[in-house]
């Protein structure tokens, strides 16, 4: 029986970016970036219930796929604010 001889790996396109070629976007346009989606999922669900309620054409899955979606995206921002009063209690109670 051989035994193959180890080769160096080859890389596939999944290079690490350099700290310079980061886009640099804060924390704070991330989480308000994050509110108006959470905000723009309700207004577009709301919408398509008025309409559905109005007796326009409009298919009862879309609705329910725009309601399920906006409820989703309520669920991960009111996740997010947990673990972010998690954190900030956290380093309260740190010692200096």
């Amino acid at each position: 029986m051989e035994i193959e001889a180890i080769r160096a790996l080859e890389v596939t396109g999944n290079i690490p970016l350099a700290p310079s070629q980061l886009p640099e976007v804060s924390f704070v346009e991330m989480l308000g970036d994050g509110v108006h989606k959470v905000s723009n999922d309700m207004n577009v669900a709301n919408e398509l219930v008025e309409k559905f309620a109005r007796g326009e054409p409009i298919a009862v899955d879309e609705v329910m796929v725009a309601m399920e979606q906006a409820q989703l995206s309520l669920k991960l921002a009111v996740e997010v604010k947990n673990k972010l009063t998690a954190a900030y209690q956290e380093l309260f109670r740190m010692q200096v």
